[in-house]
């Protein structure tokens, strides 16, 4: 048996999106049927979440799903997580 080491990857789009607008994050490469926390955090060394979104990954360990940010989430850059 040869091991694999599989890297979860997280992917946003659009990469740019104004505040109580759609967001569709994609998960790839983790455990399958997984319930996983999605967070937006302001960048720039803040550790405050501005919003947390749950959801559970499919039995290969992906996800595809659409989350609204907060109406109230401020302008510039932003880290999901």
């Amino acid at each position: 048996t040869k091991k694999v080491r599989i890297r979860p990857v997280l992917k946003v789009a659009p990469t740019t999106v104004q505040a109580g607008k759609a967001v569709t994050v994609t998960l790839t490469g983790y455990a399958a049927s997984t319930a996983v926390k999605i967070r937006i955090y302001e960048v720039g060394g803040s550790s405050t979440v501005l919003s947390v979104w749950a959801a559970t990954t499919d039995a290969v360990g992906g996800l595809s799903q659409a989350f609204t940010t907060k109406k109230s989430l401020t302008p510039g850059k932003h880290r999901i997580v």
